[in-house]
């Protein structure tokens, strides 16, 4: 009772409570953990509701005033929202303003930056109390200390443009950020148009009856527009900024590499950084006639005599029209310089289908006695090993662009032709053509218009470039662990180019590393613990005496974005949003009580961004 105000009290002491006049609302904390503001307002809202007394004024007009629903109050804060941006925007002009000012002023350069340093501790100072403030009111309706998340820009500005602050606003959306679209009256009809094909179709085996004016019908909904397709999240100054942005010729806007976040590049850098990877030679030739047709009949002659075959899997064959696929590039935004991860889509190319057919069939048959399918499969070989020695990771450097296509199509074959007790129903010779086809023959269109086909390596963008990458990795460890039994450490496991490896000395490692050097084409990077801990993919392990443990790892290109909380999308998706994280970090952290707790409070719930566990 201590933690209610006055009133309450003389309440209590007046006998009320003992009379039942008071109404109380269920809540999972301890009664003296409830902030008295809070205890206040719930007992004021329930109490009128239900007729009691508990916070409720002493006049019978207060009492018996209509109480304010919940979608009012949300019109409220929305309303005053809208007052505190249009203020904050004056606020910033303001502050531009006197930033002009005060340049204008005529003071040496001494008294100018001391100045300036004295502001800026003065201004780090009040932020820094602003954000304790908040942070224990936050703590106090929670019941436990909140991380307040610090603002983060959903992109990166490398052009030289200033962006204008409806653009910013726009871009700050993010890449996640789900939004109703006008549906397109095309697409309806022709879904109708098929609904009416299937209909009749029936009809005609006599399995349904259609009442004749049905046709009739279907077109007239098919003129119909039904329901809310106008987006309240894109306002039209929002519209107005995307506009701007896609008809402005010079720059291009891509997304990172590693990071849902969108990046601005000024044009002629972007084309410049693309064109100093398509003039690699030894990866990609410039062609001056489109050979999709001369491929496509190629292509179409080899499946015939293949599923002409007994026994042998039918493949499909290629029909209608198709072009070329495209190459662009995702900005590395964590590298020096912000190279470009270049991939080539092949979705719209001749040998799509087709590849993605051929990953199916050899697939099974990857060599995979090192590999990892997910984090959980390498927790479970960290939860049931014994540390040993010291524990390191290896990197692949550029693994995709640096695997030889005809030293892979050498290891695809040997195994599958060669290896005992596999009989791969597809003919050797038919098998290395295709797989040459569908990597080296494949055209597509460059930013500059040209068009290329890349020679040797394999695409990210390709249905083969896993496949191809996963097998060359395979058939080098086989290779190099039958060959050479002592090289073998007691933990070596790989997820496509990140390799982790408990070893008994840092110079077994180097051995290793030393000898993947002479049996491949491809470099690496590798990294030691330090203080017994070694990050490897979404986790930290922890070398004990007896056992390892883990706990969950952010990576610095990880911002954490999921879902924009704003997004116009079904409810379930925001729901859906915070599962996968709970399952992950409930499976990689060890030794985090009230884990479920601690993660959900550290979700920015405007943006879904999970900042840390």
């Amino acid at each position: 009772m201590y933690q209610l105000p006055q009133e309450v009290k003389k309440e209590f002491e007046a006998g009320n409570f003992e009379a039942g006049n008071f109404v109380v609302k269920r809540s999972s904390l301890r009664f003296n953990q409830v902030d008295p503001d809070q205890s206040q307002e719930w007992l004021g809202c329930i109490g009128k509701k239900g007729s009691g007394i508990i916070g409720i004024t002493r006049t019978n007009s207060a009492a018996n005033s209509k109480r304010t629903t919940p979608q009012e109050r949300l019109e409220y804060l929305k309303e005053e929202l809208k007052k505190k941006e249009v203020f904050a925007t004056e606020l910033k002009k303001e502050i531009n303003h006197l930033h002009r000012q005060w340049r204008e002023v005529d003071v040496n350069d001494d008294t100018r930056n001391s100045i300036d340093a004295a502001l800026s501790v003065l201004a780090d100072n009040h932020l820094t109390a602003s954000r304790k403030r908040i942070g224990r009111k936050l703590a106090s309706l929670y019941g436990g200390p909140v991380e307040v998340p610090k603002p983060v820009d959903q992109f990166l500005n490398l052009s030289s443009i200033t962006l204008t602050e409806m653009q910013r606003k726009f871009l700050n959306l993010g890449l996640n950020c789900h939004y109703i679209s006008r549906p397109s009256p095309l697409a309806k009809r022709i879904e109708l148009e098929m609904l009416i094909d299937d209909i009749q179709r029936l009809e005609r085996e006599k399995k349904v009856t259609t009442h004749p004016d049905l046709q009739a019908e279907f077109i007239r909904e098919a003129n119909t527009s039904r329901g809310h397709t106008r987006s309240s999240l894109l306002t039209p100054e929002l519209r107005a900024a995307a506009k701007e942005l896609k008809d402005n010729n010079n720059i291009v806007i891509r997304r990172a590499d590693k990071s849902p976040i969108f990046v601005l590049l000024d044009k002629e850098d972007y084309l410049s950084k693309m064109s100093r990877i398509l003039d690699d030679t030894t990866k990609f030739k410039k062609i001056t006639r489109n050979p999709t047709d001369g491929l496509k009949v190629k292509l179409n002659r080899l499946i015939r005599t293949n599923n002409a075959l007994a026994g042998a899997p039918k493949l499909p064959l290629i029909e209608g029209d198709h072009t070329l696929g495209y190459i662009y590039g995702n900005v590395k935004t964590h590298k020096p310089n912000q190279p470009l991860r270049p991939i080539i889509s092949q979705i719209p190319a001749v040998t799509y289908k087709l590849a993605k057919r051929l990953h199916a069939l050899i697939s099974p048959f990857t060599p995979s006695s090192f590999s990892l399918k997910s984090t959980e499969e390498f927790l479970d070989i960290i939860k049931t090993s014994r540390p040993s020695g010291i524990i390191a990771s290896m990197d692949v450097e550029s693994l995709f662009t640096h695997v030889p296509i005809n030293e892979t199509i050498n290891f695809i074959c040997n195994r599958l032709y060669r290896s005992d007790g596999i009989h791969f129903p597809i003919p050797e010779d038919i098998l290395r053509q295709l797989l040459q086809a569908c990597t080296k023959e494949v055209p597509f269109y460059g930013p500059d218009k040209n068009m290329y086909v890349q020679i040797d390596v394999v695409a990210m963008g390709s249905p083969l470039g896993v496949l191809f990458a996963n097998f060359y990795m395979g058939s080098i460890e086989e290779t190099i662990f039958t060959q050479h039994h002592e090289l073998k450490p007691s933990i070596y496991t790989r997820y496509v180019d990140d390799i982790f490896i408990s070893a008994d000395t840092e110079n077994s490692v180097s051995q290793i590393i030393e000898m993947f050097k002479k049996n491949s084409s491809l470099n690496y990077t590798h990294e030691i613990e330090i203080e017994r801990k070694l990050p490897f993919l979404d986790t930290v392990v922890h070398r004990g005496t007896d056992s390892f443990s883990t706990e969950v790892y952010v990576k610095p290109t990880n911002l954490g974005f999921c879902l924009n909380g704003a997004s116009e999308c079904p409810e379930r998706y925001r729901r859906s949003t915070r599962s996968p994280h709970d399952s992950f970090a409930t499976t990689s952290v060890q030794l985090r009580p009230n884990l479920n707790k601690i993660a959900w409070r550290h979700m920015d719930i405007k943006n879904y961004k999970v900042s840390k566990y």
